[in-house]
């Protein structure tokens, strides 16, 4: 059950958000220009984890995210890492962050806040990670560095 998971929780906790129902249709475009978007992601999990290039629990969960990747197949979930475009982290920035790492094996998006529709523009603390169930529906939250045995049992939990 989630509850049980979210009791167990060590290193992230649930975030409350204003938003209930499907996400609403959006477009995300990944740094190599592929468009992303929310009707793509029906029918199976979806995780998007809000990441910035300064923050080391985000660099420290990025790697993670490419494990659970290779450990569960894109037909049952897709992973989409956001980072949001200021002044502290700019677009060059997340480039040259995500360039050769090995691990980031799934789509890195670098969005404007503005850009991003409620509830994605949520996010004050980083990683901020939304697993998304299979009709689209926020499922949860999380602030803080979930690790990847935290991730599959909030993916399994009902």
């Amino acid at each position: 059950k989630l509850d049980s998971v979210i009791a167990s929780a060590k290193s992230w906790t649930p975030k409350e958000i204003d938003f209930t129902g499907p996400l609403p249709e959006m477009a995300l475009v990944d740094l190599d220009g592929k468009t992303h978007t929310i009707s793509d992601f029906k029918g199976k999990n979806v995780l998007l984890t809000f990441w910035a290039t300064w923050c080391p629990h985000c660099k420290a969960e990025l790697p993670q995210l490419g494990e659970l990747r290779n450990e569960v197949e894109e037909e049952d979930l897709a992973i989409v890492a956001v980072s949001v475009i200021n002044e502290r982290n700019t677009e060059a920035a997340i480039r040259s962050y995500i360039q050769g790492q090995t691990s980031i094996n799934y789509p890195v998006v670098a969005a404007k806040a503005e850009d991003l529709p409620s509830p994605l523009n949520q996010v004050e603390f980083l990683p901020c990670s939304f697993f998304i169930n299979p009709k689209g529906e926020v499922k949860l939250v999380t602030e803080g560095l979930v690790p990847k045995s935290d991730m599959k049992s909030i993916l399994r939990a009902r």
